[in-house]
């Protein structure tokens, strides 16, 4: 068993495992950084999350747990600044 981890991405609360958690959070923080520098930054961010949200929704559906595999992927999905 893996600890999980509750957290707020786009309005809606996932589980994610502690490594899908440290890896999306990463993930957020570089391209919070990237966008910081960048006009209207904070509504790209806000959009960035809740399509984050939505694709993690299709992948582990409504209370379900999200892994590793399934960050990976939406990140490979919505790509880097």
């Amino acid at each position: 068993m893996k600890p999980v981890e509750h957290v707020s991405i786009g309005g809606y609360v996932f589980s994610l495992e502690e490594d899908a958690c440290a890896a999306a959070r990463k993930y957020l923080e570089e391209l919070g950084s990237f966008y910081s520098k960048v006009e209207s930054g904070a509504e790209v961010m806000e959009g960035i999350e809740e399509r984050m949200s939505e694709l993690l929704l299709e992948k582990a559906g409504q209370g379900g747990v999200v892994t590793l595999p399934m960050v990976e992927s939406v990140m490979a999905t919505l790509g880097k600044p």
